[in-house]
């Protein structure tokens, strides 16, 4: 194997560096996916319940009203928590992929508009207000929604990406004046494409 000139393995450096950060904001994507999930679930429940209770006829007793606590508190002490957490944990994708102001824009995590929606819920159940928890159960739906878009493009985005770092790192291997012997290494497949 032919020696790597020092220019060349400075080149190879960054971009596994590259690779890497990359494949981990990859990581964090899918794990903000499956925090995103859990709490779709548990508040798709809560979410029926108050369709229901604003009717008509609308419905709003002691009974539906200690379901409806019981419900959210579920929501919050458990998804939404987990949720904070791996917020505060993120330390890749609250970031842009480049710091070139020319770059294409990238996907940014920001989960503010949930959890200040997440709030006002916690709120309108306190003010025992059917009318605002009607109102802002149907905002955290849409931002949930939204949510799972924006998660959807950025995980597209960071493979397509990924593969033409792989695609990049796979060409200087390829260079005889960058390592010797390497011809026989297979380039990347293709990464798949979103169906949606």
């Amino acid at each position: 194997m032919t020696p790597i000139p020092a220019t060349a393995r400075q080149a190879l450096q960054e971009s596994f560096g590259e690779v890497a950060f990359r494949a981990n904001r990859l990581r964090e994507w899918i794990r903000f996916h499956e925090r995103l999930r859990a709490l779709e679930n548990s508040f798709s429940t809560f979410r029926r319940e108050v369709v229901r209770a604003v009717g008509p006829p609308t419905n709003f007793d002691d009974v539906i009203q200690n379901r409806l606590r019981e419900l959210w508190s579920n929501c919050q002490d458990n998804d939404l928590a987990e949720l904070e957490y791996f917020r505060d944990g993120v330390r890749y994708i609250s970031h842009p992929l480049s710091k070139d102001p020319n770059a294409p824009p990238s996907q940014r995590f920001d989960v503010i508009q949930v959890i200040t929606v997440c709030a006002q819920i916690r709120q309108a159940l306190n003010d025992l207000s059917i009318v605002q928890l009607g109102q802002r159960s149907g905002e955290l739906e849409m931002a949930l929604r939204l949510q799972f878009t924006s998660q959807r493009r950025a995980v597209q985005q960071e493979i397509e990406e990924l593969y033409l770092l792989t695609n990049s790192l796979h060409s200087q291997f390829q260079n005889p004046g960058v390592v010797g012997g390497a011809g026989a290494v297979a380039p990347p497949a293709a990464p798949p494409q979103d169906g949606n």
